[in-house]
């Protein structure tokens, strides 16, 4: 179950009816079904659906075919559902598409290799890849406050180290580099959106291969990467991170 951002409206699964269903939050209207999800036996628990940042759409994966396309349709059942594409054998929990109400980034194969594609939310234009040779399946991508989709990936099909990539969503600019010049084979293992969305901190082995320390780096690349952890000692690592509420401290 979802709630909109401004608590409108709630989306949920009808349990036993294999519908994807909306309601006004504070009960002054009937549900509306959004679309069938082709799980009859699916709910809440087993059946994942998101919701674009505005609030305006509901994107998911549609149960009824292998390649589980991903749909959009507006939250309040005014259309009815278009198909997307990024068509994945998995499950959309670990990789949820991202959007801004007006596009959506998804995940999507071509050939063996993960890409990164965008499409607009109503399906008037063909989808365009926004990454520049590789995407990692390690973690989602995530939508900052500027718009920008940050991703690990690599700018050749065949990378050697992960590192950290933003591109706006609207396909307007190419993928930035963010993570700077790692040691070979370091790479970005997790990262995370601080400081209200203008700077990333991750973990990555970038100064010694095998030694994981933590860093942050302005989103839009202004200024390189920044340590953030004391000096290790030779075999330490950082193993974990966490940000405060206001993204502003990491632990």
């Amino acid at each position: 179950m979802l709630f909109t951002p401004d608590s409108a409206r709630v989306v949920y699964v009808l349990d036993g009816a294999g519908e994807l269903c909306s309601a006004p939050a504070d009960g002054s209207a009937p549900p509306v079904v959004l679309a069938s999800i082709g799980c009859a036996s699916c709910d809440d628990s087993d059946f994942a659906f998101t919701l674009s940042a505005d609030g305006s759409h509901v994107l998911y994966r549609d149960e009824r075919y292998d390649h589980h396309p991903l749909l959009a349709v507006p939250v309040d059942g005014s259309a009815p559902a278009v198909e997307l594409g990024g068509a994945l054998p998995w499950f959309l929990a670990p990789f949820p598409p991202v959007s801004d109400g007006t596009s959506v980034a998804f995940l999507d194969h071509e050939g063996s290799v993960l890409h990164l594609y965008r499409r607009p939310i109503d399906a008037s234009a063909p989808a365009e890849r926004l990454d520049l040779g590789f995407l990692s399946s390690q973690g989602p991508p995530l939508l900052a406050a500027d718009g920008s989709v940050v991703f690990l990936g690599d700018d050749e099909p065949q990378p050697d180290g992960l590192t950290l990539w933003a591109v706006p969503l609207d396909g307007g600019a190419p993928a930035r580099a963010l993570s700077g010049a790692l040691v070979p084979w370091g790479e970005v293992h997790e990262f995370a959106l601080a400081d209200g969305g203008t700077s990333v901190v991750y973990r990555a082995d970038a100064l010694v291969n095998g030694q994981d320390e933590l860093f942050v780096v302005p989103l839009d690349a202004s200024a390189p990467p920044r340590r953030l952890n004391h000096a290790l000692a030779s075999g330490s690592n950082v193993l974990a991170f966490a940000l405060s509420a206001d993204g502003t401290r990491a632990v």
